[in-house]
């Protein structure tokens, strides 16, 4: 599930994202298809759907402690997630064949795109926070009452998105990407003086 690229900075506004490919060492464009209107009606009708479903199922998987209950749903979302992955990668492949715009930028540019991206990156690592704090509030409800489905079905929807969103920010690599860039730029900076 490895790739070369991590997305560097997003321009909601005109619908791009700008992403640094680090072995080609450039910088390209890929446009961003717009969400479906009928995305969140979906979303907040499958909610309902599964909070109906398994609010009072009891799920009875035959084991003896809490934590195996909470390793299984882990297991589960792994597995969930490295499917969506894959499937992720294909499309992404195949898409950027075709879509994907490689550009040359200015220093004033990338000081520019670097200020913005680091702006998102933190919206982005909130987000990821939040999503790691549901989690674990889940997981610990989970060990309480290991036989709950709902919670069951909630942590491992839960864990299957932390892992795909962490898969799909690369954090730590957008981090080390942006010092090497700001390195660059003072190193640049203190040349002309």
């Amino acid at each position: 599930m490895a790739r070369s690229f991590v997305p560097f900075y997003h321009k909601k506004t005109e619908d791009f994202t700008l992403y640094y490919d680090y072995e080609a060492n450039h910088f390209f464009k890929s446009k961003v298809g717009r969400q479906h209107p009928f995305l969140p009606i979906l979303s907040g009708t499958a909610g309902i759907v599964i909070y109906a479903l398994f609010k009072n199922k009891v799920l009875d998987w035959g084991f003896t402690y809490p934590i195996s209950v909470v390793l299984f749903s882990l297991f589960i979302s792994c597995i969930l997630a490295l499917g969506a992955m894959g499937g992720l990668m294909y499309t992404m492949n195949k898409y950027l064949d075709n879509h994907k715009v490689i550009v040359t930028l200015s220093q004033e540019e990338i000081r520019h795109y670097l200020h913005d991206g680091e702006r998102w990156l933190k919206s982005k690592m909130l987000l990821l926070s939040m999503l790691f704090f549901f989690v674990l509030i889940n997981i610990l409800i989970l060990l309480i009452v290991p036989n709950s489905g709902l919670f069951f079905f909630t942590n491992t929807g839960l864990s299957a998105a932390l892992i795909i969103l962490i898969w799909g920010i690369r954090p730590i690599k957008r981090i080390k990407i942006y010092k090497q860039f700001k390195k660059e730029l003072e190193n640049d900076q203190s040349e002309l003086i």
